[in-house]
């Protein structure tokens, strides 16, 4: 069984929706590690697309809680700004916590294992990678390199400090804002890696890559063609059923799917998923509390949907406690939303001073990094003006999403480029300012800064924050 430690203190999980499709990690828990290459072809709303991979007799092809730490690694990537070196500096701690599992020592091993599977296996995508409006053919890994400094010969500590270079379009796409929110809730909620697994493969295809905001009702798919989708090793229709039927009672029991339903017999058989909706898994006594807040329902539904009912009543009733304390806070609707998606940042200042309800973590925070990346500094000082501009705009692309209009990104580009604003103060205070007062207050500052600027008049940073 799987268990979480301090799950409560997650943030907000994303997911690189090209990955997140086309499963390129299987499901099974276990593999022989004569399994070393799969290929499958399937048609994707008219195109034809190949996907294939290819490990060493080493490690296998990726399969079981690789799906965890792929999470895990390109979420602190984001966390950490999308450095532009397309590396994160992590303690094996911190990629455990971040990949939502026990940091007591037991998956320690297995990080180590599943970091080299990952960075040993090759894939290609033909014609189903999408990237600035198109439809690529892509050769990559996971991970491009990997470099452990540890204390333990050949094993990892909770200390241990690992290096992780993703892949340039891997890092690429998220970077640009090609993700989408995952349900932290329920992927702790799953007790089984095959159910996590078919989650993310089934939240992928929910989404399509061009238009990520519109999700499937429901899903279709021959069970054979669905077995390779879930790259099973044993493709016999019982035996697919078979490795299907616990994560299906999981995805059921959490609410992500209201139903399973097969058709047909042997391999003429489809499976069709009916996908739960946003409003049936949305407590409505939570909604109105936040409503009764001034937090309105397009924020409601984002908060719901990342962190979940359980997450976010807990987090509010510690936000609600600090209101009653009397602090001087401008925005209550503001205050709630941060504190909501960051309550780390709060809860340590907070709980010194006494606040009820509201406790101090004595773990290692999640994004604390006890040393200096000297190749990442190295990387942004190599940069011209204007890559470091774009490098900026796509952080804070990532971060601010489409609270800034396309006309405000390129103003942005254009301040950062010209040096209208310093590039690496701009992104410390945007992201100080996300974790002080929220994305949404954010975007207003900046926005108000950038109009600032276009009118010609001085302006200093410190507006954003």
């Amino acid at each position: 069984m799987r268990k979480v430690t301090d799950s409560k203190e997650q943030l907000s999980l994303f997911d690189e929706l090209n990955l997140s499709r086309h499963g390129l990690i299987s499901i099974q828990k276990r593999i022989g590690k004569d399994w070393v290459s799969w290929s499958d072809s399937y048609v994707d709303e008219d195109r034809e697309i190949s996907v294939s991979c290819k490990s060493t007799p080493d490690y296998g092809v990726p399969h079981g809680l690789d799906t965890d730490f792929v999470i895990g690694v390109q979420n602190l990537f984001v966390w950490q700004g999308c450095p532009p070196s397309n590396r994160i500096r992590a303690t094996a701690y911190q990629i455990l916590r971040a990949s939502g599992l026990d940091t007591s020592g037991r998956y320690y091993g297995a990080l180590r294992e599943s970091l080299m599977r990952l960075s040993h296996s090759t894939y290609t995508v033909q014609r189903g990678w999408f990237s600035a409006g198109e439809w690529l053919t892509e050769t990559f890994r996971h991970f491009q390199n990997v470099r452990f400094i540890s204390s333990i010969r050949d094993g990892l500590s909770a200390d241990s400090i690992i290096e992780v270079e993703l892949s340039n379009q891997i890092a690429l796409s998220l970077r640009s804002g090609h993700l989408k929110p995952l349900n932290g809730d329920v992927l702790r909620d799953l007790g089984q890696h095959s159910a996590r697994a078919l989650f993310r493969l089934l939240d992928g295809l929910r989404h399509n890559p061009a238009q990520p905001d519109l999700k499937l009702d429901r899903f279709s798919c021959n069970l054979v063609v669905w077995g390779r989708r879930c790259r099973m090793a044993d493709l016999a229709p019982d035996r697919i059923r078979r490795t299907l039927e616990k994560p299906h009672e999981d995805l059921l029991r959490t609410g992500y799917l209201r139903d399973v339903r097969y058709d047909g017999r042997g391999s003429a058989q489809t499976v069709t998923y009916t996908f739960s909706s946003d409003t049936e898994v949305t407590n409505p006594d939570l909604a109105a509390r936040l409503h009764k807040h001034k937090v309105i329902p397009k924020i409601v539904a984002s908060l719901i949907e990342a962190h979940g009912n359980d997450l976010v009543a807990q987090r509010l009733s510690e936000a609600e406690q600090v209101l009653t304390t009397g602090a001087k806070i401008r925005s209550p609707a503001a205050f709630i939303v941060s504190y909501i998606r960051n309550p780390e940042d709060y809860r340590s200042r907070l709980g010194q001073q006494g606040h009820p309800g509201v406790t101090t973590s004595a773990q290692p925070k999640l994004l604390e990094v006890s040393t200096v990346d000297v190749a990442e500094q190295e990387a942004w000082e190599a940069m011209t003006p204007s890559e470091r501009a774009r490098s900026v705009r796509n952080v804070l692309k990532v971060a601010l999403g489409d609270r800034l209009t396309a006309r405000e990104y390129e103003m942005l580009t254009d301040a950062l480029s010209v040096e209208a604003l310093a590039p690496d103060l701009t992104k410390r205070s945007t992201l100080a300012a996300i974790r002080e007062v929220g994305a949404d207050q954010a975007a207003s500052s900046l926005r108000a800064v950038l109009a600032s600027i276009d009118r010609g008049e001085p302006t200093e940073l410190s507006d954003i924050v």
